[in-house]
């Protein structure tokens, strides 16, 4: 179990946190889905203490078996959870999303009974939040400057996903190109992250640390919206879910050591959209995005 608790202080005053956040891992028998006694002890018990205002769950399995088949199952894993949730006592409404990945997101390579152990897994996530909504729209602060949306000029797009954030590198940031990185997930409907999206963020400050020369604009995209409004991020109650969505990603990168004076962040609403037909979560997905502008190099 694992609490992050990251906050910051503008220059009006207000104070901003991220979510307060736990996790529950869970880990399931090959070709199962039932939640184990030991683990459904641990959301039991957890459930019980109350203290979180929503939750998310996100499902996965090892790559025995074809696609099809794994993402089947880790739905599977995802609503046996849910339903135990619900059972004990959890309103459905304190379930904001659940998320079936199937094989796609191992941490372990899978070569081994013990290592496919580990990728048979779903993690529970309890986000509490403790301080007030307007930090976003602070009048003050110089971060108001970077809220604009106006139109984003066509660059060369580069594809960030599974395959390729290893080979992540400097000579792929130059001026003028775009890194989309497929992976950065959200939560539908807030500005926080999904758990394994972290390591991709991870990878983008390895490169910015040792080049300090580059200089990035954040660029955030919602679903499900079109010019007006942006997003309506449930968290602070705003329409302008894709600014907070890119600011997240700047405030990350800035308290992990990357200066804020290399990075600017904007939020552009639903108005450049990959997929216009959004009419299944998969098509959403690719929509719900953050696009690494590079400025200088």
């Amino acid at each position: 179990m694992r609490t992050i608790l990251q906050c910051i202080l503008f220059i009006s005053s207000n104070l901003f946190c991220f979510a307060q956040h736990d996790s529950i891992i869970v880990h399931f028998d090959f070709n199962k889905f039932d939640v184990p006694d030991s683990s459904a002890w641990q959301l039991v018990s957890r459930i019980s203490q109350k203290k979180f205002q929503y939750l998310t769950i996100e499902s996965h399995c090892d790559n025995i078996g074809s696609d099809a088949f794994n993402q089947n199952l880790s739905q599977k894993r995802a609503k046996a959870i849910k339903l135990l949730l619900i059972a004990n006592g959890i309103e459905p409404s304190y379930i904001k999303t659940y998320l079936a990945f199937g094989e796609k997101r191992p941490i372990t390579n899978n070569e081994t009974d013990e290592s496919r152990q580990q990728n048979r897994r779903a993690i529970v996530h309890f986000y509490t939040f403790e301080v007030a909504k307007s930090s976003f729209n602070s009048p003050s602060s110089t971060i108001q400057k970077t809220e604009t949306t106006s139109s984003p000029i066509e660059t060369e797009v580069i594809e960030v996903n599974e395959a390729t954030i290893k080979q992540l590198e400097v000579t792929q940031f130059k001026k003028g190109k775009t890194l989309r990185f497929n992976n950065l997930l959200f939560i539908p409907g807030y500005h926080h992250l999904i758990e394994s999206s972290y390591q991709d963020l991870y990878r983008l400050i390895k490169v910015l640390r040792e080049n300090e020369n580059i200089e990035i604009e954040i660029q955030g995209h919602v679903c499900c919206a079109i010019v007006e409004p942006d997003g309506h991020d449930a968290e602070t109650g705003l329409d302008n879910l894709s600014v907070a969505r890119a600011y997240a990603i700047f405030y990350f990168l800035r308290a992990n050591g990357i200066d804020e004076e290399r990075m600017r962040y904007k939020g552009f609403g639903g108005r450049k959209k990959i997929n216009q037909d959004e009419s299944t979560e998969a098509l959403r997905a690719v929509n719900r995005r953050i696009e690494i502008l590079i400025t200088n190099e």
